[in-house]
């Protein structure tokens, strides 16, 4: 359904609808069909009506119902309140690596992710489903994080038992940041999160790495590497119909609101 079909169905009697419209005649409320499936989007017509252009044309329907009018206005306020803030949405995982395949002395890549291959050098090899980083390993990765921000690394090691507090496993943000952590290897098994930079929030070449300065026979296990990202939302604009329809809503609203105080004016009997 367009603009001019709104403010056609507007101008005319309460139980006028089009071929493209249903109206529950017993609560006077437009029919409400399924979210559309394709674009998240949700069609209050039938014909795709946008909900602001919806809650525009039951202004002109309310017009003549002031508690309905005041609720329908609030609501409106409401939707141009929420399309332009952001919503909270849940974490994404943007790329994860559980090394479970086959004893290699390459790392290759993860099964879920097979266009991002680990760059290697060193000793970095795959040892009974896990990262295995030795003597002058280096392991790194890079992909794009556009669309998320908010970017957060986490993963498990377990130090080899020669492996003492001298010994470290380097993380790093790569592309010139100044992300750099140095986890000593000296005790158990652990697990971290790692909130990254700004460098690495909707960066289309992000990438990230993995080296150990240890001695022969020590290093570290590395398992279950994820990095999540929270979706950006862009702030929702009205289009320009849904402008148009809330000036000629308002409008409506007056001039209704006009004709009914001369109505009364007229009605109401001369004083003497």
């Amino acid at each position: 359904m367009n603009l001019g079909d709104l403010l056609y169905c507007a101008s005319l009697p309460k139980d006028c609808v089009t071929s493209t419209e249903r109206k529950d005649a017993a609560s006077e409320t437009w029919t409400k069909p399924p979210t559309d499936s394709v674009n998240g989007t949700l069609n209050l017509v039938d014909g795709g009506t946008t909900i602001g252009e919806y809650l525009i044309l039951q202004i002109f329907a309310a017009s003549r119902n002031a508690m309905k009018l005041k609720s329908l206005i609030a609501g409106f306020g409401l939707f141009v309140a929420l399309g332009s803030s952001s919503s909270a949405f849940a974490s994404v995982v943007i790329f994860s690596d559980s090394f479970n395949r086959s004893d290699s002395s390459h790392v290759g890549m993860p099964a879920s992710f097979p266009d991002d291959v680990w760059k290697e050098q060193g000793g970095a090899s795959i040892d009974n489903g896990r990262l295995l980083l030795e003597r002058h390993a280096m392991v790194s990765q890079h992909f794009s994080t556009v669309g998320y921000e908010n970017v957060t690394l986490s993963f498990v090691y377990r130090p080899l038992p020669l492996s003492d507090s001298a010994d470290k496993l380097i993380v790093r943000v790569l592309g010139g940041g100044a992300f750099n952590r140095r986890l000593g290897l000296g005790g158990s098994s652990g697990s971290v999160v790692f909130n990254l930079p700004g460098l690495a929030d909707d960066n289309p070449d992000f990438g990230f790495s993995f080296r150990v300065n240890v001695g022969r026979n020590e290093g570290v296990y590395v398992d279950r590497v994820i990095v999540r990202g929270d979706p950006i939302i862009t702030a929702a604009v009205p289009e320009p119909s849904t402008w148009a329809m809330m000036m000629l809503g308002f409008a409506g609203v007056g001039f209704m609101t006009y004709r009914r105080r001369n109505q009364s004016s007229a009605l109401a009997p001369d004083r003497v």
